[in-house]
């Protein structure tokens, strides 16, 4: 009995513990899909305007070029950030030779984080990884080039995980917790035996009957026995005798020692 007490608390503990890894896995993974937005702008590659930046690109893939204001002006290592009056926007994209990367106009994403504000301007295809030279022009220098991916990407990705542990959790803890319940219910039922050994008596006769839904056994009635009240008065009809009185046996005076 102290070992299957011992299993069931292992059980119930697992459960628990199941249940709060969920849980607590569910929220980590939901306040990471907030995060993920500002976390993937803060990782973009910047450009400031009037300069000529080295970008290295880890792997090949299609990036955003965002036209961002960040309300800060960017400093380029070797380059002072200048702007035209006038001058839209734009952009180039060259490889280490001098080959242009095309672009494809794509206005589609855009963001408002603390980072800053940005709206996508083209899309551009890396096809190796590797260096690449980006120039950017425009007129004002707060107004800089971001390339990146969509800050938007991963956040369903981490929701869906989130709800798929917390109820993965949730189902696994409370399958468990019912496992130990039920194993522990079981355990604390107590049933006797019909028959304990000793015969089947009149007794067992009517636990039986009476657990089966029958009326208990009795034994039948007898017509000629008249229950009798022994505190009540006796109204039997008298036959007309005396009750019979016993008078006292007699006695011989004692003798004396005077005879006449």
């Amino acid at each position: 009995m102290p070992k299957r007490g011992h299993g069931r608390g292992v059980i119930a503990a697992i459960g628990l513990l199941v249940l709060f890894a969920g849980l607590v896995g569910g929220a980590v993974l939901w306040i990471l899909a907030d995060r993920e937005p500002e976390s993937a702008a803060e990782s973009f590659a910047r450009a400031a305007p009037g300069c000529t930046t080295t970008l290295t690109f880890g792997e090949a893939g299609e990036f955003f070029v965002f036209e961002e204001l960040s309300g800060v002006a960017l400093a380029t290592e070797g380059c002072q950030p200048s702007t035209l009056p006038g001058r839209p926007f734009t952009f180039t994209v060259v490889t280490r030779n001098g080959t242009e990367v095309p672009r494809v106009d794509d206005d589609s994403v855009s963001y408002d984080l603390d980072v800053g504000q940005g709206t996508s301007v083209a899309r551009i295809t890396i096809t190796e990884p590797g260096e690449y030279r980006i120039s950017v022009l425009g007129d004002d220098p707060a107004v800089v080039a971001a390339v990146g991916g969509d800050p938007e990407a991963g956040v369903e990705r981490l929701r869906q995980g989130a709800i798929v542990a917390a109820a993965g959790g949730v189902l696994l803890g409370g399958l468990l917790l019912l496992l130990a319940g039920r194993r522990s219910r079981r355990a604390a039922t107590f049933s006797a035996p019909l028959d304990p050994g000793w015969g089947v008596t009149e007794r067992d006769h009517a636990r039986r009957a009476g657990t089966d839904g029958a009326p208990a056994w009795s034994a039948p009635p007898n017509p000629g026995q008249v229950p009798v009240n022994p505190h009540a008065p006796d109204d039997r009809p008298r036959t007309g005798r005396d009750p019979l009185v016993f008078d006292p046996p007699a006695t011989d005076p004692p003798e004396t020692g005077d005879e006449p």
